[in-house]
């Protein structure tokens, strides 16, 4: 099992990446932890306790930076509620992941990053900077069916459809972590009730971890200019597919 503190440092590395790019914290995160020791549904247990916590906070300091506009009754919360319920749905696919060969879930994944990474790259989406309620329905069901056949990649789903059809980065980033904090809680939940749980210290180290990488993320995401954050989003997700690849083959 590896140490505290290694597991606080691998939290906040791998949240500086999902914070910024709207996912990808448990795609990264638990297979890491399973190939250090953890048994793999104490790893998920794990992941989904610290981001859940993380993007509670994300969503907090996207509202006070002004990333997104979360007072009640306003369209981003009620775009982040809606994927919320979208992933929840999708959280069913774990079931899908699992009847699957690993090669073959990998290759899945990798390649969806890739396309979404090189679409968000090389696309000239309309610049309408916010997205109605039916198009982000749209997304958000088609998020949950990759979710359904992969297991993952549902915020990097979101972000780049939202892109792709006009979304604003920064909103849209914003309105992910609402959606994910809805996702994992519910998660979370239904792990607690079916008697999973980790050592306090274990769970407060990632935790820690995990927040205290909201907040460089944020404030990035924030000062960065919006078509440059795009193409740094787009970098990422071709990267991740091609380390997915080379981890595989």
């Amino acid at each position: 099992m590896i140490s505290l503190l290694l597991l606080a440092l691998l939290s906040f590395s791998v949240g500086l990446i999902g914070f910024v790019l709207g996912g990808g914290f448990g795609t990264i995160l638990t297979p890491l932890l399973i190939l250090l020791g953890f048994d793999p549904i104490l790893a998920v247990f794990l992941v989904l306790t610290a981001q859940f916590f993380g993007e509670t906070v994300a969503v907090i300091l996207h509202h006070v930076v002004g990333n997104a506009n979360f007072n009640h009754g306003s369209s981003d919360t009620k775009h982040g509620l809606v994927l919320g319920v979208c992933g929840v749905v999708g959280i069913v696919g774990v079931i899908v992941a699992l009847s699957v060969g690993e090669v073959v879930l990998v290759v899945y994944n990798a390649s969806i990053l890739l396309l979404l990474g090189s679409l968000i790259l090389f696309a000239k989406p309309p610049n309408t900077n916010r997205l109605s309620l039916r198009k982000v329905m749209f997304i958000g069901s088609l998020a949950s069916i990759n979710k359904a056949l992969t297991g993952g990649n549902y915020g990097p789903t979101i972000l780049a459809g939202s892109i792709l059809l006009g979304g604003d980065v920064k909103r849209t980033i914003a309105i992910i972590s609402m959606a994910e904090t809805v996702a994992c809680g519910v998660a979370v939940l239904g792990y607690m009730i079916s008697g999973v749980m980790v050592s306090p210290d274990v769970l407060i180290f990632a935790i820690l971890g995990t927040v205290l990488s909201v907040f460089p993320s944020v404030l990035f995401v924030k000062r960065t200019p919006n078509n440059k954050l795009k193409k740094i989003v787009g970098s990422l997700m071709v990267i991740l597919g091609l380390l997915l690849l080379l981890r595989t083959f």
